[in-house]
């Protein structure tokens, strides 16, 4: 997410991409197996991921520990 400034308007922009990672692809996780990203949000160490997994239903993961891979 960035701030833009324009004149006395202020708009949020939400990024669609974060680390690489998009919603809508496709991942593998150790425990949860294969999922899809949901959604993404946050920067840095705070970056947090929603997938949907097959087998685990969803989860919101911290990407720093999540160990997830491309499936």
């Amino acid at each position: 997410m960035s701030t833009e400034y324009d004149d006395d308007e202020v708009r949020v922009v939400y990024d669609d991409e974060v680390g690489g990672l998009r919603v809508g692809s496709r991942v593998r996780h150790a425990m949860f197996g294969e999922g899809t990203i949901q959604s993404l949000e946050g920067r840095g160490a705070a970056q947090k991921a929603t997938i949907l997994f097959r087998s685990a239903g969803r989860k919101k993961l911290i990407l720093r520990f999540a160990g997830l891979e491309p499936a």
